[in-house]
């Protein structure tokens, strides 16, 4: 054994396990005669002991019990105490009968020792384990956000185990998908459902979050499927990353994520090549409207991958556009980037900005979105925003010489069945018509004229 293990606590081991060794093997003495034991018994326990402790310190050192840490003893750690006290347990009788025929020691006493001792040694360090993790846990334990686990798995199992360690989650139940396994335990949480039950467990427990921490043949429509119930039960989904070899693997805190739209693919990403966006956009002065949106943010980080020469940024959300500036200061801060408040339905400002800032690219991203919001009382200012901002975009674009106009529009505009998709149905049309009576130079020609003509009627 090399001579760096045996520090302070690999002696203090050692000596725990030889203290352990003569405790069982006294015990077994005071079992068969109790305390009032006879003179002989009493040399027979002295004389063994040196012989029985000596071998079984012996096997503790073959099989490298003091190689382990006890703050982290597991199962492994269990199996070789078996080991070396099976071994043990197999050469003490052997040499005790080879010394005068076994000294008087009784029989039953080589079964009940190798019991006595396992439990002696494995009890002490998983008692040692629990009083570390009970003292440096403690503080944090149960102050996290409550978060319930979709699963009862051995991925689950291990997650819960690290997750009450941590100071971010506190895990109050699991859902399984049979519900005969409700009510039972796993890691010391119980489960309190089954995933349909999701929407009342939530509400229960106060629950906002769920983590999936199962897996199967078909993990996508697993994810889909925890996706859809959380959802309806307005509950966040986080998942960790390789869900499909998450049993094999051990889950980690610092690998809980958001769900993501490529978790609910059912396949991989496409992947494509940039190289025509590079060109088109390099070096180039790029307009997004509706910038401070979801869609618009995302182009506009997008967008300044490629180095454009100025990226304006416009939107009517003063607020929205002030923390699209900040994370372009964080994360490109040698980007050109002009923020511009400004409304698609107001024309005059529009050509304002497209004249003063001469955009070569326009990204049209500005939109009213949100489905159930644009019927009713506010249909009208739906059809304004999404139809005539886009009118208004268009002709501004072609009167200006803008050379490329791209249109954010959306699936709901197939065929639409409310007013949201109805709108931006409108807005391609009239992108269509806009673009047949007359297309957008690239010379800048019209953009000329556009400056004498303000200058003789402004």
């Amino acid at each position: 054994m090399h001579a760096r293990r045996f520090d302070h606590r690999t002696l203090i081991a050692v000596g725990f396990d030889l203290a352990a060794a003569c405790a069982a093997w006294t015990i077994g003495f005071v079992g068969r005669w109790g305390l009032s034991m006879p003179p002989q018994a009493q040399e027979v326990l002295i004389t063994s002991l040196v012989i029985v402790v000596a071998i079984e310190c012996g096997c503790f050192l073959r099989f490298g019990l003091y190689r382990g840490i006890w703050r982290y003893a597991s199962m492994h750690d269990m199996k070789r105490i078996v080991s070396a006290v099976a071994l043990s347990a197999l050469l003490v009788p052997v040499a005790l009968l080879l010394w005068r025929h076994g000294l008087g020691v009784p029989r039953m006493l080589y079964l009940l020792n190798p019991v006595l001792l396992i439990v002696f040694m494995g009890g002490g360090r998983i008692l040692y384990r629990w009083w570390k993790e009970h003292r440096q846990f403690s503080r944090v334990r149960g102050r996290g956000k409550p978060v319930l686990l979709l699963g009862i798995g051995d991925a689950a199992r291990r997650l819960a185990q690290d997750l009450e360690r941590s100071p971010r989650w506190t895990v109050v139940g699991l859902l399984d998908e049979d519900r005969r396994k409700v009510g039972r335990d796993v890691a010391g949480v119980r489960v309190l459902g089954t995933w349909n039950d999701l929407d009342d467990v939530a509400e229960r427990t106060g629950c906002r979050h769920a983590i999936l921490a199962t897996s199967g043949e078909d993990a996508q429509a697993l994810r889909r499927r925890a996706f859809e119930l959380c959802e309806k039960a307005g509950v966040t989904l986080l998942v960790l990353p390789g869900l499909d070899h998450l049993v094999d693997g051990a889950p980690r805190v610092a690998d809980i994520r958001h769900i993501e739209l490529d978790d609910l693919l059912g396949r991989e990403p496409v992947s494509f090549d940039d190289t025509g966006l590079t060109e088109q956009l390099r070096g180039r002065s790029v307009l997004v409207t509706g910038a401070a949106g979801s869609i618009g943010s995302e182009l506009c980080r997008q967008i300044a991958r490629f180095g454009p020469k100025r990226l304006v940024v416009l939107d009517k959300n003063e607020f929205g556009l002030y923390q699209a500036m900040e994370t372009f200061a964080r994360t490109h801060p040698h980007l050109d980037a002009i923020p511009v408040i400004a409304d698609v339905r107001d024309r005059r400002r529009l050509m304002e900005v497209f004249e003063r800032f001469e955009p070569e690219v326009v990204f049209h991203a500005a939109a009213y979105k949100h489905v159930p919001m644009l019927e009713g009382i506010n249909a009208w200012e739906g059809v304004r925003n999404n139809a005539l901002g886009t009118r208004n975009v268009a002709e501004v674009a072609t009167s200006t010489g803008v050379g490329k106009l791209v249109y954010i529009s959306t699936d709901k505009a197939v065929n639409p069945t409310n007013t949201m998709g109805a709108s931006k149905r409108l807005g391609e049309r009239i992108l269509q018509w806009q673009h047949a009576r007359t297309k957008l130079p690239v010379d800048g020609q019209v953009r000329q004229r556009a400056r004498v003509q303000r200058q003789r009627d402004p």
